[in-house]
């Protein structure tokens, strides 16, 4: 997976934690700071979420597509916003076919909602989020 591809997926994630912080004028803002760290836990909680309501709600997608969706975004790291199962494991979590698994995947592509890339040597298929529309608290 290309630098560029994980640092804009690092800045999509740090702009999602800005967007979900209280404004300075709310009830909330005289608590006590929140640890940067926490921050960017919460903001991921919320990405996730918003992710797999986008793939959810888009009618283009099958209870399949939106199946294997549900298991990728299990194996999406909270720090790199990336995932490289292998399609084997994808496989045996939800009870299809290898080849059902990379048909679901292209559909994922296809419609917009995930990003798909090469990692490492042995070349394993690297997945990345595509969220439409920023979150907002």
């Amino acid at each position: 997976m290309s630098h560029a591809f994980r640092r804009a997926a690092t800045e999509r994630i740090h702009r999602i934690g800005n967007e979900v912080e209280p404004s300075s004028g709310s009830a909330l803002s005289s608590a006590p700071p929140v640890p940067s760290s926490q921050r960017l836990a919460s903001s991921f909680v919320v990405a996730k979420l918003r992710w797999i309501d986008q793939i959810r709600l888009d009618g283009r997608l099958t209870p399949t597509s939106v199946m294997v969706g549900l298991a990728i975004a299990q194996h999406v790291n909270s720090k790199s916003l990336l995932a490289w199962p292998q399609q084997a494991t994808l496989s045996a979590e939800v009870r299809l076919s290898e080849r059902t698994i990379r048909e679901e995947i292209g559909k994922l592509v296809e419609f917009g909602h995930l990003a798909r890339g090469k990692k490492g040597k042995g070349n394993l298929n690297c997945y990345g989020w595509i969220l439409w529309q920023p979150v907002r608290g």
